[in-house]
């Protein structure tokens, strides 16, 4: 793993180098951070040299494919979860052009989450949050500094939406009572009735499912 030994880097980008967006798509093994950033509308802006300098934290597709399995969703479903991911991939990018040295020096950096990344040095890794690590620091682009990681950033606040529960259509008469031919016209549709509909308030009442993160670095 690269540690601070390796930063070197101005605190200016390049004018002469790529975009993020596309020094992203060239490395290879960053398309999952490149799909996430797509679906919550941010890749464009990458793409601008002529933007504001933005400092990205990449992780590889094989931590997305963990965090998924940690939330318990198919990585597909991730990557096409644009509530989820407007929580998660700004938590990843940090105002200016930092090198790995800059975010190590601030050590609390303002992120586009509306949060902060800790940042500290131990004994040459570059540690992200307590538990993820970089892997290659300071990557220069003409609109920032990418930094690929091993591990997805979870802000502390984030959570995960359950998915609402699938009902049997019901209609419903003048007075609120099951409708004749839809699922019957008794006391036990009625019953039947009542527990959807109290399953429904449940589900929309239910808070979001707070996911915590695990230390990986004591």
């Amino acid at each position: 793993m690269a540690g601070l030994a390796a930063s070197a880097v101005p605190a200016n980008a390049q004018t002469d180098a790529d975009p993020i967006a596309g020094w992203l798509e060239s490395h290879g093994e960053l398309n999952s951070l490149r799909t996430a950033l797509s679906t919550i509308g941010l890749l464009d802006s990458l793409g601008d040299c002529a933007a504001e300098p933005l400092t990205v934290l990449a992780p590889g597709d094989l931590a997305f494919t963990s965090i998924a399995g940690e939330l318990g969703i198919p990585v597909e479903d991730l990557l096409a979860d644009a509530a989820s991911l407007q929580q998660i991939i700004p938590h990843h990018v940090v105002p200016g052009a930092n090198s790995a040295e800059d975010l190590v020096a601030a050590g609390l950096n303002p992120t586009l989450h509306g949060d902060e990344l800790d940042v500290f040095d131990d004994m040459g890794l570059v540690i992200l949050d307590g538990y993820a690590s970089v892997l290659e620091p300071d990557l220069v682009a003409c609109n920032g500094i990418v930094h690929v990681i091993d591990s997805v950033l979870v802000p502390a606040d984030f959570s995960l939406a359950p998915e609402a529960p699938v009902t049997e259509e019901v209609e419903l008469d003048a007075e609120g009572n099951v409708a004749a031919g839809s699922t019957g016209g008794g006391d036990d549709d009625q019953r039947t009735l009542f527990l959807v509909l109290s399953g429904v308030a449940l589900a929309a009442g239910i808070g979001m499912v707070n996911v915590s993160h695990r230390r990986r670095v004591s």
